[in-house]
């Protein structure tokens, strides 16, 4: 419990379980920044609220900036099949686990719900991607005042930048082409991604969040 889980060395990624001792649905908590930090309010205090509630959780610490897009949602995919090993061990009820993001995260938690059986996801990660790709499906999305567009004139313009500003044309090339997409401001709108295959989502915002 509370110890660090390094799912990838190179980019220094890592999850951090907090585990009731009992049986329990599974909260995978992804803290916002604007994919260059890690909102500070958006990790321990919310896993230990989840545990108040009667949810086992972990806090995905994903990669940042310079890293660039899919290595986050690599990183996301990697927790998932992480946990989804540990389901005995750690007592997940009925194999439900349920990925909350805020923010930023809850932009990368949307990317999940859209590419979770995806020729991208299959491409990257070439060697990991199971045999059974709905061990990548999350039982369920929390979005807490998400990044959701890369549109210019509503994205969260930071988030968006941090994302994508450091891919090649290379990158982009593989990328496009492995997602049959126009541009890559396509490729992280998830609001344009939505299939019968997205996870049910609650999302939410503040009347006060100016952004």
């Amino acid at each position: 419990n509370y110890k660090k889980i390094e799912l990838n060395s190179s980019s220094n990624s890592f999850l951090v379980p907090y585990l009731l001792d009992k049986t329990a649905p599974f909260v995978l908590i992804i803290p916002g920044g604007g994919y260059n930090h890690y909102g500070s309010k958006e990790q321990e205090s919310v896993a230990l609220k989840f545990n108040e509630a009667g949810f086992s959780c972990g806090i995905l610490y994903y990669s940042l900036s310079p890293f660039k897009f899919p290595a986050p949602l690599l990183d996301l995919a990697r927790a998932m099949l992480y946990i989804r090993k540990m389901e005995k061990d750690w007592k997940i009820k009925n194999s439900k686990i349920i990925v909350c993001g805020f923010s930023a995260g809850g932009h990368l938690a949307s990317l999940l719900g859209s590419y979770w059986n995806s020729s991208l996801l299959k491409y990257f990660l070439t060697g990991e991607y199971p045999e059974n790709p709905l061990l990548l499906k999350p039982e369920c999305l929390c979005l807490c005042y998400p990044v959701i567009t890369a549109e210019k004139n509503f994205c969260h313009e930071g988030s968006i930048s941090a994302l994508t500003e450091n891919l090649t044309d290379s990158d982009k090339k593989i990328i496009l082409s492995l997602c049959a997409a126009g541009n890559v401001m396509d490729v992280v709108s998830t609001e344009k991604l939505v299939s019968k295959d997205f996870p049910p989502v609650f999302l939410w915002h503040t009347l006060e969040d100016s952004a």
